[in-house]
C-alpha cells in the first residue's frame, strides 16, 4: 500500500555536501534509491514500499512530482504526470481488472477529457469530473450499442444520440447502421 514512510535506518552511497545518496532504507522495509537534496527525495529516484508497490520517476521535496510510473501491489499501474504525490495532468491507469483510463487527472482523480476502456470491451470517451463521467460523452457498450449525451455524476442524464449495432444482413450490402438523434 502506498502510504507513510518509516524512519531511516541506513543510508549508503554518495554523500558529500550536495546530499546525493545511492540508497536509503527505512525501518518499515521501504527503500529509496536516487537523488536526495537536503535529506529529501528530490530529482530522479525509485521508491519501493513494503508491500512491493514501486514508483520510479521524478521527485520534488519528498513527493512524487513530474513524470513517473507507479506499479501497485495489486497489479495496477499508473504512468503519467504527478503533482504533490497525486496523479495530476495527463496519464494512463491500467487497472488490475483489465480496465484502462487514459486522459486528464486532477489531484488524484480522473478529471477533464479521457477515455475509459473496460475489460468487457465497452468504451467511454468524454468528460470526467472528480472521478466520474460528467458532462458530454459517448459510451459504446460491448454489444456495439452507443449512447451519446450528457452524464451527471456518473449516470446517463440527457441522451443526444443513440445507435444500435449492425444487424446481420443476408444480402451483404454495406448500408450504414441506423442512427437516431434526440436533440
Amino acid at each position: 500500500m502506498v502510504g507513510k514512510v518509516g524512519k531511516v535506518v541506513a543510508v549508503g552511497g554518495g554523500g558529500g555536501s550536495n546530499g546525493v545518496f545511492d540508497h536509503v532504507e527505512h525501518n518499515d522495509g521501504s527503500r529509496y534509491k536516487g537523488d536526495l537534496v537536503g535529506g529529501k527525495k528530490h530529482g530522479f529516484g525509485e521508491y519501493i514500499w513494503p508491500d512491493g508497490s514501486m514508483y520510479r520517476g521524478e521527485w520534488k521535496d519528498n513527493k512524487m512530482h513530474g513524470a513517473g510510473v507507479l506499479h501497485y501491489e495489486d497489479g495496477s499501474c499508473y504512468e503519467g504526470e504527478w503533482s504533490e504525490d497525486q496523479k495530476h495532468g495527463f496519464g494512463t491507469m491500467n487497472f488490475a481488472n483489465g480496465d484502462q483510463y487514459q486522459g486528464q487527472w486532477h489531484m488524484g482523480l480522473m478529471h477533464g477529457h479521457g477515455t475509459m476502456s473496460y475489460a468487457d470491451g465497452a468504451v467511454y470517451e468524454g468528460s470526467f469530473k472528480e472521478g466520474r463521467k460528467h458532462g458530454v460523452g459517448q459510451h459504446t457498450f460491448a454489444s456495439g450499442r452507443v449512447w451519446a449525451g450528457e452524464f451527471v455524476e456518473g449516470r446517463q442524464h440527457k441522451q443526444h444520440a443513440a445507435r444500435e449495432p449492425d444487424a446481420p444482413n443476408d444480402d451483404d450490402d454495406d448500408t450504414a447502421p441506423a442512427f437516431s438523434s434526440n436533440v
